[in-house]
């Protein structure tokens, strides 16, 4: 105890100045700085969070918008008058030149409406009693089988399935 109060006594006025000089001007810059801190903290916080949320409200969007355009799709090929009577004009049709006509009019009019929507994806004529499909858009990889997709909405003339890995994936 001796020894400690002794160097205390060692150190100058002039020393001591300097001393509390640099502390009380220090002071005001730590407090500065962890004020400083913690308000850039919050702020890029908050900024992070507004982003994270904006950016769900934006997928959501998106999705809304796109399976709106699946149901108005889907309603087109299901109800439509054109299509439907084209395919069933070219099943019953005995000539094959007739047949190739009328098929490439299937094509055409699938490719307006696939061109006029396209965030739908792959759009195709499944028929279920044969297990085949028809006029596709996109390449199909392996065997296609709708038990094999996801339910998404179910109604009594129509079934929503989820998405179908295709090439173009």
């Amino acid at each position: 105890m001796n020894i400690h109060y002794t160097s205390m006594r060692q150190v100058t006025f002039k020393n001591r100045i300097i001393f509390l000089f640099l502390f009380s001007s220090l002071i005001p810059f730590v407090f500065l700085g962890v004020i400083s801190f913690y308000t850039i903290d919050s702020i890029l916080s908050n900024k992070v969070e507004h982003t994270l949320q904006s950016k769900l409200e934006q997928d959501l969007s998106y999705l809304e918008n796109t399976l709106n355009n699946v149901n108005h799709v889907s309603q087109q090929l299901a109800f439509g008058i054109g299509t439907n009577k084209l395919i069933e004009e070219m099943n019953n049709a005995q000539e094959p030149f007739k047949q190739i006509q009328l098929l490439n009019e299937i094509k055409e009019e699938l490719n307006v409406i696939s061109f006029s929507n396209p965030n739908i994806g792959l759009l195709m004529y499944y028929y279920p009693e044969t297990d085949s499909h028809k006029f596709e858009n996109f390449s199909i990889r392996g065997k296609f089988s709708p038990d094999q997709l996801p339910v998404m909405a179910k109604y009594s003339d129509i079934t929503y399935f989820g998405p179908l890995l295709c090439l173009t994936y």
